[in-house]
């Protein structure tokens, strides 16, 4: 359903479906294997490659109006799989410094080992965030709603801080968008 003319609602019942080969339903059955028989293709969940992931991955990119999507099962899996794909080692990423508690974690006591540096400042104040941009900055880490705090960012003034970063197209932005729950 990729690059549909078809309304939100009709993508998010329609998108990934591929129906129910065995019994004519015309919505995906959830599948609950692990484990497929791997004589015409290899599923395995590691691989994104599972019906159910396909399904939901393809419901997403249609709603989103994205290209490709990967599912994983948490949060810091996504997060950290995002920044290593962007950095190695001698590069810098820039974060907020109210994060997760996973992310902030992750910050201080894995990034280090694979020779990734990093700062962590205070997004609202965009001054003292600009002058924390360093020439090996690759990344410019954000969460909005901030977690546990709910602050939010001004995704925009962040992004006008690229005329101080010299942007060119291997620095990239990662926007965290969290959820939150009000009782």
């Amino acid at each position: 359903m990729k690059n549909s003319k078809a309304s939100k609602l009709t993508q998010s019942v329609h998108a990934g479906s591929i129906g129910d080969p065995l019994f004519g339903g015309v919505v995906t059955p959830i599948y609950p294997s692990a484990a497929y028989d791997y004589e015409t293709e290899v599923r395995y969940p590691r691989y994104y490659n599972t019906p159910n992931q396909k399904a939901a991955v393809e419901k997403l990119v249609a709603l989103e109006n994205g290209e490709d999507g990967l599912m994983f099962s948490s949060g810091m899996a996504a997060i950290m799989t995002s920044l290593f794909a962007m950095v190695k080692s001698g590069d810098h990423i820039l974060f907020q410094h109210d994060l997760y508690g996973g992310t902030h974690h992750a910050a201080l006591h894995e990034l280090e080992r694979y020779g990734i540096e990093h700062a962590m400042v205070d997004v609202s104040d965009l001054k003292t965030f600009e002058k924390a941009i360093r020439k090996n900055t690759k990344v410019i880490y954000v969460e909005t709603p901030s977690n546990p705090l709910l602050k939010i960012t001004d995704l925009a003034a962040v992004a006008d801080c690229k005329k101080s970063w010299n942007c060119h197209h291997h620095r990239q932005y990662v926007c965290q968008s969290g959820k939150s729950k009000s009782n």
